[in-house]
């Protein structure tokens, strides 16, 4: 997917704007607060219906705005077709819409606009708790087998509903449904993670090589129980333990992923700098992997690229982003911290001010 046209109203500081972004890299390029990393924003509520500054729509309204509007055509990569996504919000709540009909669910909005978001608390993704790793590697198998959202929406079900019966203190007998609809999802949500990441190591371990020449980086997936025993006998020999603190503990929404540089967990030996590029690797893994594997293209949108890189490492990058061959957001304070030679052929924009200006010579 690509985004051919995008309009935008009442978004932060930004003024009412309709820009026509390239199929290749966007350079976003002002001063701090000129409204850059507002863009990003917008197309991030287009794509996700939420902002990534705030966990709450009403901030991306404008002052002295009472509603925001995002609009965009979005193009198939696989179809040719193009489809007008719009996302509304004000006193009525959100509204999306595609082809100016509406949507329902989130998922339908997220599946016409596959996004990545790459931006200052990226690092989290290494440094946190294992809740943003399952997310990340939850996003790329939502995309990539499509099986795996109805599973998933099937063992969060039956996950509350044993966390229910846990806190009610129902006996062992009253749980065993539960236990063998959670041990069933458990196991295809498992597998489907497993398939997922065999198909991204190869990508991963090409994108560290080239960005921090580095040959010895994995993914460890651990699964959230102990291997070689059905979740569903576990679940039943430690039911008094789930009790004890109110909520099932083993299961794949224990699940976590620890990536490795030469068997050695990444946040303990690897700088700021080439943090950012290890989470940059995992992200362009899982767009080269959706390209592959569904001939679906997705948006990535970066923001301050150049921050804690060197000019050689934020050329690499460039570089593999322009090879990429999906589409790309990047903001910057200025356009030549990057080589001219990577710009050519790409667009170019200037915000001042919260004004958008095509400058693309």
């Amino acid at each position: 997917m690509s985004l051919t046209h995008l309009a935008l109203r009442g978004v932060r500081n930004l003024a009412d704007t309709e820009i026509s972004p390239g199929c290749s890299v966007n350079l976003i390029w002002g001063e701090n607060g000129s409204g850059k990393t507002s863009l990003l924003e917008a197309i991030h509520v287009l794509g996700r219906a939420k902002s990534f500054r705030s966990s709450r729509l009403s901030p991306v309204i404008q002052n002295g705005s009472d509603s925001l509007v995002v609009v965009g055509r979005v193009l198939s990569s696989s179809h040719g077709t193009e489809t007008t996504v719009r996302v509304n919000f004000g006193a009525s709540g959100v509204e999306l819409f595609a082809d100016r009909v509406p949507l329902n669910r989130v998922s339908d909005l997220v599946l016409r606009l596959p996004l990545i978001l790459i931006n200052t608390d990226s690092h989290r993704l290494l440094e946190d708790g294992p809740r943003l790793r399952r997310r990340f590697l939850d996003w790329g198998v939502f995309h990539v087998e499509h099986g795996f959202f109805g599973m998933w929406k099937r063992y969060y079900r039956a996950l509350r509903q044993r966390n229910s019966a846990i806190r009610r203190q129902m006996a062992p007998s009253q749980l065993a449904a539960w236990e063998a609809e959670l041990s069933q999802a458990a196991d295809h949500i498992d597998e489907f993670r497993r398939q997922y990441l065999a198909l991204m190591a190869p990508w991963f371990a090409r994108y560290v090589s080239k960005l921090l020449d580095i040959n010895a980086a994995e993914i460890d997936y651990r699964r959230g129980w102990p291997g070689g025993r059905p979740l569903m006998a576990i679940l039943a020999e430690e039911a008094h333990l789930d009790r004890q603190i109110g909520y099932t503990r083993q299961g794949p929404h224990r699940a976590d992923l620890v990536i490795k540089i030469a068997n050695v967990p990444a946040q303990q030996v690897v700088s700021r700098g080439q943090q950012k590029l290890l989470i940059c690797a995992l992200h362009l893994a899982q767009a080269a992997l959706m390209g592959e594997a569904t001939r679906t293209r997705c948006v990535l949108l970066i923001d301050d690229l150049a921050a804690e890189l060197d000019h050689e490492h934020r050329n690499r990058l460039l570089s593999l982003l322009v090879s990429l061959g999906q589409q790309v957001f990047v903001t910057a304070t200025e356009h030549n911290l990057f080589d001219q030679a990577l710009l050519v052929g790409q667009k170019l924009f200037h915000v001042e001010r919260g004004k958008i200006a095509d400058v693309t010579t």
